[in-house]
C-alpha cells in the first residue's frame, strides 16, 4: 500500500476554535506532494504562534478545495503522522482506522503522548521545530521517518 504523511497547522476564531491554516503532505521518500495555505472561514483572532500570517492565509486555497485536494490525495493510502485525528477533524475528512499509522498514539509515557519534537530527537536523532513556527511539510517528514524507521 502506498503511504502518505499529513501534518496541518491551525489557527483559532473569535472562541480560539481550530481552523485549518497550513497543510502538507509528503510521500515515502520524503518529497513533498503538497503543501499550501488555507483560506479560513472565520476571521482569525489567534494565530497560535504559528508564525502564519493574514496575507499568507488570503493567499491560499479554499476550505473546500483543500478539503478535496487532501480527499483525493490520501485515498486508498496508509495515511501517517502525528496526532492525524486532529488533522483530519480539521479537514472534515475520514481515513479508515485499518490505513492510519498515527505516531502520537503510539509512542507515548505514562499515557500521554510525546511531542513530534521530542519524538525526532529520541527516533531519529533529528532537531525539528527550531524555528519560531512549525513548518508541516518538516512535520510530515519527520512522522514518515519515524515511521519507516519503526513501522508496523
Amino acid at each position: 500500500m502506498n503511504k502518505v504523511a499529513i501534518d496541518c497547522e491551525m489557527v483559532g476564531d473569535i472562541n480560539n476554535h481550530a481552523m485549518l491554516a497550513y497543510v502538507a503532505l509528503v510521500d515515502t521518500n520524503l518529497g513533498c506532494i503538497y503543501k499550501t495555505f488555507v483560506q479560513p472561514k472565520n476571521s482569525v483572532h489567534y494565530f497560535r504562534n504559528t508564525g502564519i500570517t493574514s496575507s499568507q492565509l488570503a493567499s491560499g486555497k479554499t476550505f473546500s478545495q483543500v478539503q478535496n485536494e487532501v480527499q483525493r490525495l490520501i485515498a486508498g493510502k496508509l495515511l501517517i503522522g502525528h496526532s492525524v485525528s486532529v488533522d483530519l477533524q480539521a479537514l472534515g475528512i475520514r481515513h479508515p482506522e485499518s490505513q492510519i499509522r498515527d505516531i502520537a498514539d503510539r509512542y507515548k509515557v505514562d499515557g500521554k503522548s510525546l511531542s513530534l519534537k521530542i519524538l525526532a530527537r529520541d527516533k531519529l536523532g533529528e532537531d525539528i521545530q527550531t524555528g519560531n513556527f512549525h513548518d508541516p511539510e518538516e512535520d510530515a517528514k519527520a512522522a514518515m521517518k519515524i515511521y519507516k524507521r519503526y513501522p508496523w
